[in-house]
């Protein structure tokens, strides 16, 4: 078996139809939490809307460190438990996503998901630092945000390519039932 082939197989533990469907739900689950912390750390009512993380345009180191210094002990400590619900959900959604892709045969495609975790738990530890500093510094602002724009691309290119995929496979069905009835 040549290393090539290796690299490009997807691990057995991921295409399995039960802990696909697992961890879609666990996946699902981690982001309705995510909302109802988001929403107890108090990001309405703040200029930014939405967790830094939520921000599909990024967000700049005035809004970002104000948002922080005016959190209450309470609402602290709701992002505190965003931020520890935030370090699983990369990884189930990226290993559902991988999963999904080498279900499809798109093995090399699969990557892909791993690569969106990576880069979201990329931004989770910069959103950590920033958070646990008294006064980030705005270059670190500036990386986190431009690291969670980031993740927002790989993550729509990821589902992109998956339905891409899942769309042609499902021609390629369709075509194939066709013949065979003709």
């Amino acid at each position: 078996m040549s290393r090539l082939h290796t690299t490009t197989r997807c691990p057995r533990w991921v295409t399995r139809h039960r802990l696909l469907a697992l961890l879609a739900l666990l996946s699902a689950g981690l982001m309705m939490a995510l909302r109802w912390a988001g929403a107890d750390a108090g990001f309405q009512s703040t200029v930014l809307q939405v967790p830094f993380d939520e921000r599909f345009n990024g967000y700049d180191p005035e809004q970002a460190l104000a948002v922080v210094a005016g959190m209450d002990t309470l609402q602290y400590r709701a992002y505190l438990r965003y931020r520890l619900l935030d370090l699983l959900l990369p990884w189930t959604l990226g290993a559902c996503l991988s999963g999904c892709l080498c279900q499809l045969q798109a093995r090399r495609l699969a990557r892909l998901g791993w690569l969106a975790a990576a880069v979201d738990t990329l931004e989770n530890l910069l959103l950590w630092d920033m958070m646990l500093q008294d006064s980030a510094p705005a270059t670190l602002v500036h990386l986190a945000s431009g690291v969670t724009q980031l993740k927002w691309v790989v993550y729509g290119l990821t589902l992109g390519v998956l339905g891409v995929v899942a769309a042609q496979r499902m021609l390629r069905r369709s075509a194939s039932a066709e013949q065979g009835d003709g």
